[in-house]
């Protein structure tokens, strides 16, 4: 009996090893600089240390939000693949060539992909509060902080306007509703 419950143990462990292995080895590659990973750059004069210290706050944040939340509503951002128009950071607006096809598809289990036209470029986990139209962003990558926005929305499109929880409130970001992922342009 013993030997069995000892094996049933190694068994789960190893499962769950396993899991977390395939979790990583899934991630995204951090051989994309950060400024190609994150259309929502938004990191001038943070430390690496800032960064660090952040994301195991907001992780907690997040993991309470979602916990708290009631997942069963259902939210704008959902069952849509959310094209990125433009992007307001203080002074500078990159609209256009310039988005590189940029969106991000969000998940009813609280994850969502980044992209570049057909291409997943990021993922992370997020909350969103259809109640106070605000979401929160964590990105995988260990270099990105994370990020909250209060959410606009009118049918398909969507506006992110930066809080100033995590020092986002330069910044403005114009997504649309739309099919399939966005094309590139013929040359």
């Amino acid at each position: 009996m013993n030997t069995y419950f000892w094996g049933i143990i190694g068994v789960v462990t190893l499962l769950v090893g396993c899991q977390d292995a395939g979790r990583n080895n899934n991630q995204i590659s951090t051989s994309l600089t950060i400024e190609e990973a994150n259309v929502l750059l938004n990191h001038e004069g943070w430390s690496e240390d800032e960064i660090r210290n952040t994301r195991l706050s907001a992780a907690d944040v997040l993991r309470y939000r979602v916990k708290e939340s009631d997942n069963t509503k259902a939210h704008i951002l959902l069952n849509s693949m959310w094209h990125v128009h433009a992007v307001l950071r203080g002074r500078d607006v990159t609209f256009g060539e310039d988005i590189k096809g940029a969106w991000f598809k969000f998940e009813d289990d609280n994850t969502y992909k980044v992209g570049s036209f057909d291409k997943v470029i990021g993922e992370g986990r997020y909350h969103y509060d259809s109640d106070k139209s605000i979401l929160i962003i964590l990105n995988d990558d260990p270099r990105m902080k994370p990020q909250e926005f209060n959410v606009l929305s009118n049918n398909n499109a969507i506006v992110f306007v930066g809080e100033a929880t995590y020092k986002d409130n330069n910044m403005q970001c114009k997504l649309h509703r739309e099919e399939g992922f966005p094309v590139k342009p013929s040359n």
